[in-house]
């Protein structure tokens, strides 16, 4: 943008390019004019200033790149849902998989990386990875006691229904699928057939998909009126550890409670980067407050929230994997017993493996 601004009869400010500014120099020497440079706007006088000044250009490079860089991978893990298998070998697993620190969060969540982990782990029965800035959350359910029998990689087996429900995602790998989105189904019957029609002949597989469905649930929960009551502190003991990583490092010898009379605070402060970055280091501090304990009534309100938390994390745990998407549930007080009467809606895997019972062959026998 260029203007002309008169301040008196001699004088006059003049806004022109940075590139015709030279021009305007040899015209006013010609016309005997001098001419003062008052300054530059724009970008390229901030650029000349940040030649001088070096760190902070590596600075902002660094900024840059880590801004672009960091979302994308994934620095931490930790994974929900395991009761037989640890934690710490699942990571490991997982670490072999490509599930590991500085992972792209875009690998990490595809169906390749779940295979492979169910592949390494055959304890478990179904595995999910969810992202959620940078960390990765890994979902499992572990095996039943009947899953754990050895099958042959060349039986034939079929996805069956759980439990009765509404269809609202069916995602097959492998199989003929015998049910679509919508569909009403019962417990026991057939998803995902290992039969496949090919017109002469029919082929056999191993059926796998995961097949999610809208299931309604009701349960009674009875839990009697009295029960053991904390009254009155005495003693409390703080310990303080050390979190690096996946290390622990205790400054103590024993941190275990011996029975019900002691209550324990974990907490964990992460080291937190401006930005809001954490870095995987840790202070840990374990208060252990001791108790004594006498029996009492529970009141009513207290009791109510404890037996619907009990039912809630009943139904989680007897799903494949799922949530809780709506409750209504009533508790009240009867005949020295609070009972709970309630109907849930939940979203849920209900695909299960059946293996088709193998016949041997006559010189097999």
């Amino acid at each position: 943008m260029q203007y002309i601004q008169y301040c008196d009869d001699l004088s006059v400010r003049i806004s022109v390019g940075r590139k015709n500014y030279q021009n305007l120099v040899i015209l006013s020497e010609k016309h005997g004019a001098v001419v003062k440079r008052k300054g530059f706007n724009g970008i390229f006088p901030i650029a000349d200033r940040l030649k001088k000044r070096p760190v902070l250009i590596l600075f902002l490079l660094a900024v840059f790149l880590v801004s672009c860089y960091v979302p994308s991978r994934i620095f931490f893990l930790r994974v929900e849902g395991n009761t037989q298998v640890p934690e710490r070998y699942i990571l490991e697993v997982a670490a072999e998989c490509g599930i590991d620190f500085g992972a792209k969060r875009r690998l990490v969540r595809s169906e390749m990386m779940k295979n492979r982990l169910l592949e390494k782990i055959p304890q478990l029965q179904w595995a999910g990875i969810n992202t959620s800035g940078c960390t990765a959350v890994i979902s499992v359910r572990e095996k039943t006691h009947s899953d754990k029998q050895n099958v042959s990689k060349h039986q034939v087996s079929s996805i069956v229904a759980t439990r009765d429900g509404i269809i609202q995602s069916c995602t097959v790998q492998q199989g003929n699928a015998l049910c679509t989105v919508g569909q009403a189904v019962k417990a026991g019957q057939v998803l995902v057939s290992g039969y496949l029609d090919c017109g002469i002949v029919t082929k056999t597989t191993q059926a796998d998909a995961e097949i999610k469905a809208l299931t309604f649930r009701n349960i009674e929960v009875i839990s009697p009126h009295a029960a053991l009551v904390k009254n009155i502190e005495q003693e409390v003991k703080t310990r303080y550890a050390l979190r690096i990583g996946k290390k622990l490092i205790k400054f103590y010898k024993d941190s275990g409670n011996l029975d019900t009379t002691c209550g324990k605070i974990y907490l964990e402060e992460y080291v937190r980067l401006p930005g809001g970055f954490c870095l995987p280091i840790a202070v840990v501090k374990e208060t252990e407050v001791s108790y004594i304990v006498g029996e009492g009534e529970l009141p009513v309100s207290e009791a109510g929230e404890w037996i619907k938390d009990f039912a809630s994390n009943h139904l989680k745990n007897t799903m494949i994997s799922g949530e809780i998407i709506s409750a209504d549930a009533e508790v009240t007080p009867d005949a020295g017993v609070f009972c709970l009467q309630g109907r849930y809606a939940c979203m849920e895997i209900i695909g299960q493996i059946r293996h088709e019972e193998f016949i041997p062959k006559d010189d097999e026998k």
